[in-house]
């Protein structure tokens, strides 16, 4: 089979996050059929980073490969903790591709999929913009808020708070939970829960290079860095670094 779909199937097989994310959305210019139209598509994508902290794909079944065609069955499952949002904190989305190849080059795909989960998507963004025309929150107040709650962020290093919410965050910060939300929104283009997860992985990486830290456990670190899974840690890493906390350990170390 040729290098494009080869490593089209692999990006699937391999589940890699966010890399797979953008190599799905590289692939929409294929895109034939959809059962929604590619503008919403690609923002339903990139809310899907916004919202959701871990991004799982999976291949349903070996894929079927004939002369001139590739078909995959796929699954993505979406999971967060405290997203600050109306939408269910694990979304799956699952659908099949039919690929179409000539002389090495894919030439069209069509996606088949329930347009169900993404409809929520859009409807929750929508829903979102719509709030926050009504908030009377200006830009220049979200950008003085966001402003306030990263400083109080690094120099309390709330991150390391397991239990962090956005609520409690709000509290600390002196104000309302949805305009902590919105400035978090508008001006990181983060939902809250990754937005916290990025220091979360910075503070992770340090203790992985620190030589004090060489005999603690991945897992200790993790829970040191403020994380309480390690799943959602090792993801979360390896969106940021392209590899675990375990290759990068060894890498530093070597």
């Amino acid at each position: 089979m040729q290098s494009q779909v080869s490593e089209y199937l692999l990006e699937w097989g391999e589940a890699r996050d966010a890399k797979a994310l953008a190599f799905l959305r590289d692939s929409l210019k294929f895109v034939n059929y959809s059962p929604v139209d590619i503008d919403s598509l690609n923002m339903s994508l990139n809310s899907l980073e916004q919202i959701y902290s871990t991004v799982q794909f999976q291949l349903k079944n070996q894929p079927v490969v004939n002369q001139g065609t590739a078909a995959i069955e796929w699954e993505m499952k979406c999971s967060n903790g405290d997203s600050g949002t109306s939408l269910p904190s694990t979304l799956v989305l699952s659908g099949s591709d039919f690929i179409r190849l000539s002389n090495e080059t894919v030439q069209s795909i069509d996606l088949y999929f329930d347009p169900t989960p993404f409809a929520q998507i859009l409807q929750h963004m929508n829903a979102s913009s719509t709030r926050y025309q009504r908030s009377g929150l200006s830009f220049e107040l979200s950008l003085e808020i966001s402003q306030h709650i990263a400083t109080l962020m690094q120099s309390e290093k709330l991150y390391l708070q397991s239990e962090l919410s956005l609520t409690k965050l709000a509290k600390l910060a002196g104000l309302h939970p949805n305009h902590v939300s919105q400035a978090i929104n508008q001006q990181f283009k983060l939902s809250f829960t990754h937005w916290v997860s990025q220091y979360r992985v910075q503070a992770a990486k340090c203790l992985l290079e620190d030589a004090s830290h060489q005999h603690s456990s991945v897992l200790d670190i993790a829970f040191s860095a403020g994380f309480n899974s390690k799943s959602v840690f090792y993801s979360a890493f390896k969106q940021c670094f392209g590899i675990t906390p375990t290759q990068f350990r060894k890498h530093h170390c070597s």
